[in-house]
């Protein structure tokens, strides 16, 4: 059973597979998924959050807590949805950040990626997500940091959201997936873009070449 609450800001999910959550994700890729169940095992309720999943409950949860989480994470979706449009105006006069191998190609105001000559849109969060990602390109970035650049000071131990974006991206973005080899895991600290990548544009008025030039005098 699968329930849409908080006018379509949250679902609400009684399954017990990975495969239901993936199925559901079809449907609504971005918004909060909470899943309640009776198995209250770490192993399953690490397997629902790694399908994607943004929180999980059990059965035997109260009345005001599954309000409190329900309300929490529609408020905090409502919010990020405005903030996590803010962070690609940092790459100032450049409109592009291009991956050293030339095959990534993010395209800020457009909010678009070139990936292998194929252009592929992205939601605002995910755009917010890569755009730090490669405009740090080739350093660990913390599962802290990443939060407060792309959802908010306030925001500490919601690590899941990361998860789930960065799932998203890597099935835009790699050949395979489950062997990315751009958006790295660093188990136990955070993510990485594997790359260096060169602040550009995408309207064609500087070449690759010529912007290295640049960087380097």
């Amino acid at each position: 059973m699968t329930a849409r609450l908080m006018q379509s800001d949250v679902w609400l999910a009684c399954c017990s597979h990975s495969r239901e959550i993936q199925q559901i994700r079809q449907i609504t890729p971005h918004a909060p998924l909470m899943i309640c169940s009776q198995m209250e095992e770490e192993a399953q309720i690490v397997k629902m959050l790694d399908a994607g999943a943004d929180d999980y409950i059990f059965f035997t949860c109260g009345k005001q807590e599954l309000h409190a989480r329900l309300h929490g994470h529609a408020r905090r979706y409502r919010g990020r949805q405005t903030s996590s449009c803010e962070a690609p105006r940092q790459i100032g006069p450049f409109l592009a950040l291009e991956s050293k191998d030339q095959r990534i190609r993010l395209q800020c105001a457009k909010r678009s990626v070139i990936v292998r000559g194929q252009i592929v849109h992205l939601t605002p969060i995910e755009c917010a997500l890569l755009f730090i990602l490669m405009r740090e390109g080739g350093k660990v970035l913390s599962h802290q940091s990443l939060l407060h650049a792309v959802w908010g000071e306030a925001y500490h131990g919601e690590v899941d959201y990361i998860r789930v974006y960065l799932h998203t991206l890597r099935l835009k973005l790699e050949e395979d997936p489950k062997h990315p080899s751009y958006l790295e895991t660093i188990t136990g600290v955070g993510y990485r873009f594997s790359q260096l990548c060169i602040p550009t544009t995408f309207h064609g008025e500087a070449s690759h070449s010529e912007i290295v030039g640049e960087n380097r005098t």
